[in-house]
């Protein structure tokens, strides 16, 4: 590939395949700036293989990514449950003065963001999971009529 082209693709450059402490911190700020492992491999333009078999052999890696993600978790935390709670905020307009040639702020208005209930479910889900779950129960009840089959199944 050309220098050129792996410029505009925002490609890494150099020796593929090198593991180094370097690669470990690259990782690292990657994951917790929220990329996914297909953009961690592409930024150090390694193959999944590869990747996946550091993972495997190196728990320096393992615990690195694993902590990573607890901090990119922790950052997301309270954003998720502003959302599930809904909030307000203050929505400025401004506009130009055509006399002075400068913006200024014509309106002030306070909204509110309805709650999500999706984050909310989320949130419950995963905070409380022993009382919120999202697993199916299935019950049964012979027929004693030959016209249906033995059993019939509800899902709740």
């Amino acid at each position: 590939m050309q220098y050129t082209e792996c410029m505009k693709n925002n490609l890494k450059i150099g020796p593929k395949g090198k593991y180094t402490d370097t690669t470990l911190e690259q990782i690292a700020d990657l994951i917790e700036k929220g990329a996914t492992d297909k953009e961690v491999m592409k930024a150090l333009g390694v193959a999944s293989t590869t990747f996946y078999r550091w993972i495997q052999e190196k728990k320096e890696l393992r615990d690195t990514i694993q902590h990573a993600k607890r901090l990119r978790a922790l950052k997301l935390e309270p954003k998720l449950y502003k959302r599930a709670n809904g909030y307000s905020y203050r929505e400025t307009t401004r506009t130009r003065n055509l006399a002075t040639g400068e913006m200024e702020i014509t309106k002030i208005v306070t909204k509110h963001m309805a709650p999500d209930v999706a984050a909310l479910r989320f949130y419950l889900m995963n905070y409380l999971p022993d009382i919120y779950n999202d697993d199916k129960q299935v019950l049964t009840h012979k027929k004693k009529s030959s016209s249906y089959p033995d059993f019939i199944m509800f899902v709740l």
